[in-house]
């Protein structure tokens, strides 16, 4: 879903998708930005941070950077990973996720609410990267 401009192409480091996904207590973020060819991925909920990057370069094995205590990783480069194959582009994720004395329901929760928030900005977004990441509407 696009908040501006929709029917216009977008130009340099314009915001793609935005998206939020709730749960009771429990809210994830997801904003997808152009970068030229490719695309930048803020991935956050509860108290903002950066707990982990990851970056999926197209055709080669993601990586992630993890900052110590922090769990952030895998759902990173999950997320950068989906993103690349279908946006064929370089793709970095910026994540920090942190609720106080979160259950392992409530992580499964928020693991499931991430997840929804890729498949939607992969359903919802159209980007051509051999076109200056213009969005295709």
């Amino acid at each position: 879903m696009r908040e501006e401009g929709i029917g216009e192409p977008a130009l340099k480091g314009d915001i793609l998708y935005t998206g939020t996904e709730r749960k009771g207590r429990l809210f994830i973020r997801l904003l997808l930005l152009s970068q030229g060819h490719d695309i930048v991925c803020l991935l956050t909920g509860g108290m903002p941070h950066i707990g982990a990057v990851a970056v999926q370069f197209t055709g080669e094995e993601g990586k992630s950077i993890v900052k110590a205590g922090h769990r952030e990783g895998d759902i990173s480069l999950s997320a950068a990973r989906a993103l690349s194959n279908a946006f064929d582009c370089t793709v970095t994720v910026l994540c920090g996720i942190h609720f106080d004395a979160i259950s392992k329901n409530e992580i499964d929760d928020v693991l499931f609410l991430a997840s929804n928030l890729v498949n939607d900005a992969i359903q919802s977004v159209s980007f051509d990267r051999k076109s200056s990441g213009h969005i295709i509407t």
